[in-house]
């Protein structure tokens, strides 16, 4: 089995908001999803149909409709905004397993709840997340992604 240890992030922006949180371990949180604002990016994959997949799986979000999409920065970054609220979800693929190993523990000390893209478990060497704060905004989010394929970040090449 797989489990998620330690990483040390360096955000000073969001220090005292992280600080705050997992002191208290308190997300704040509401799970209806045509509230939630989402984290994600456009990733870093060029190929035509990957771009497709991408832009395709954020329509879907936004015709549940929901909030809005932002694309703020890193994994790490964009997984912190949501376990200080500032955030309700996050979901990338093609990221890697040191992109996100170290806001997922804090995600998970803040009270969220850490799924992979096809709604299952979470797998770290998978390439792909969702990080939410609460069950009900994973789920839902889950229902909607068309997962793109991708090479684990254990496969042996």
């Amino acid at each position: 089995k797989q489990y998620l240890i330690l990483k040390l992030l360096i955000l000073p922006f969001l220090t005292p908001l992280i600080k705050c949180k997992l002191m208290d371990a308190i997300l704040f949180y509401f799970a209806d999803i045509t509230k939630a604002l989402l984290v994600s990016e456009l990733g870093s994959n060029r190929d035509p149909e990957v771009i497709k997949t991408v832009l395709s799986n954020m329509q879907r979000l936004l015709s549940i409709p929901i909030h809005g999409i932002r694309a703020v920065g890193t994994a790490a970054v964009n997984m912190c905004l949501v376990a200080t609220g500032g955030a309700d979800a996050y979901y990338e693929m093609g990221i890697h397993c040191w992109d996100m190993a170290g806001a997922g523990i804090i995600i998970l000390e803040a009270g969220g709840v850490l799924h992979d893209i096809s709604g299952g478990p979470f797998d770290l060497m998978s390439r792909r997340v969702i990080a939410a704060n609460c069950q009900a905004i994973a789920e839902r989010i889950a229902k909607e992604i068309q997962i793109i394929p991708l090479q684990r970040d254990d496969a042996v090449n």
